[in-house]
């Protein structure tokens, strides 16, 4: 297996099939797996009806799983345990990538420097309000390992031990791992160019209503 594609959610059903269906239409020749990992939601039922249309045409590639509700850092390394893939992308619920975004992101391993985390431009969803274009130009300009848009080679993110499940809330977990690998000495690639399409996604920057505490 190439890539294994770890997606958590906490709630909120309303962005998940967007991200399914860009992940489907990837141009990528390798093989890959999407495991969308239930961080214990209250609404359990929705989210399965939700998901139905994928997990029960029996697509091997597409797999559903549910933790107790944990947060988002104990949430992503028990989806890594159910991965086989050689590279861990993580994407959230509402990242919507490019169509050539897994392509790019793995092939980038094999590049000149052989980094061991490659990561990309993160874009509002939403070009219209001004909120979400701020955010994105302030916050997430300098989130390079954001989890909405990052990959860590399996042997790496394993010897690393994953995220640290002390940070029961999103968006330091991601930072301190990051910075672990980067005291390890790990190379990390992260692609800035505005222009530069293929390792963008496109998120919803501002949080939706039951997005609790998996989704940023």
């Amino acid at each position: 297996m190439d890539a294994s594609i770890i997606i958590p959610i906490y709630q909120r059903t309303n962005w998940i099939i967007k991200c399914i269906e860009r992940l489907q239409q990837q141009d990528f020749a390798g093989e890959f797996e999407i495991i969308i990992v239930d961080d214990g939601s209250p609404n359990e039922s929705e989210i399965k009806a939700t998901l139905g249309k994928f997990v029960s045409q029996d697509i091997s590639s597409i797999k559903y799983i549910r933790n107790k509700h944990s947060g988002p850092a104990a949430t992503r390394n028990y989806g890594v345990k159910f991965s086989s893939g050689n590279v861990i992308c993580f994407l959230d619920d509402d990242s919507i990538p490019e169509k050539t975004w897994l392509k790019e992101m793995v092939n980038s391993f094999n590049g000149e420097n052989k980094p061991a985390i490659v990561s990309g431009l993160i874009l509002s969803y939403d070009r219209e309000s001004k909120l979400p274009v701020l955010l994105e130009k302030t916050v997430y300009s300098g989130k390079h390992w954001a989890t909405c848009n990052i990959c860590y080679r399996r042997d790496v993110f394993e010897t690393l031990g994953g995220f640290d499940e002390k940070f029961p809330e999103s968006s330091w977990e991601d930072n301190d791992l990051g910075i672990r690998a980067m005291w390890a000495g790990y190379t990390h690639v992260y692609n800035k160019r505005r222009g530069y399409a293929p390792k963008r996604l496109f998120k919803n920057i501002l949080p939706a209503e039951g997005s609790g505490s998996s989704a940023v």
